[in-house]
């Protein structure tokens, strides 16, 4: 028995964004229409983030994004694992603090070589042993949180070190 699956070019239905169909020993045995959500406050996450300053960067391997434009975010489509871990290896050489959210096996690399990397909950087992935390539920918002006290501990530690040099 062969199985194949085909991304499909045809126009999908209203509220799916992507046409699978399957192949039994090339015969066509069905179609599947297939929805991508955002987690609840994604946007509003967003926003948040970018009011303190952060830059944020959706990078997917997905040639054709659902969202194409999140919140203002800039979004690279179409890119492989390799081409997702050199955007984050040309981040962090050139200084910058990168923190890498993801989800599937094919962000482990970029997830390893950020600075620190958040696994989604389900995430493939490969990327959730490559980061440095795993949400275990699926809200968001402890993100902007945890971003709120690394902050506020960045701030004690450089003031008691300022003190102690005093």
């Amino acid at each position: 028995i062969e199985l194949r699956i085909e991304q499909q070019t045809q126009a999908a239905p209203p509220g799916a964004s992507k046409v699978l169909a399957v192949f039994v020993d090339q015969a066509h045995a069905g179609t599947f229409f297939l929805a991508e959500t955002l987690r609840p406050g994604t946007q509003a996450l967003l926003q948040l983030f970018q009011k303190k300053g952060c830059q944020l960067n959706i990078l997917t391997g997905d040639p054709s994004p659902q969202w194409p434009d999140l919140a203002g975010v800039p979004v690279e489509a179409g890119l492989s694992p390799q081409a997702k871990a050199d955007r984050v290896a040309q981040w962090v050489a050139a200084g910058e603090t990168v923190v890498f959210i993801g989800d599937g096996t094919n962000d482990a690399g970029a997830m390893s070589l950020a600075t620190a990397s958040i696994a989604m909950p389900g995430a493939s087992p490969l990327a959730q042993s490559v980061a440095s935390a795993v949400l275990t539920h699926e809200r968001i918002e402890p993100l902007l949180e945890a971003h709120s006290l690394a902050q506020a501990t960045y701030r004690k530690v450089h003031r008691s070190i300022a003190f102690a040099l005093v």
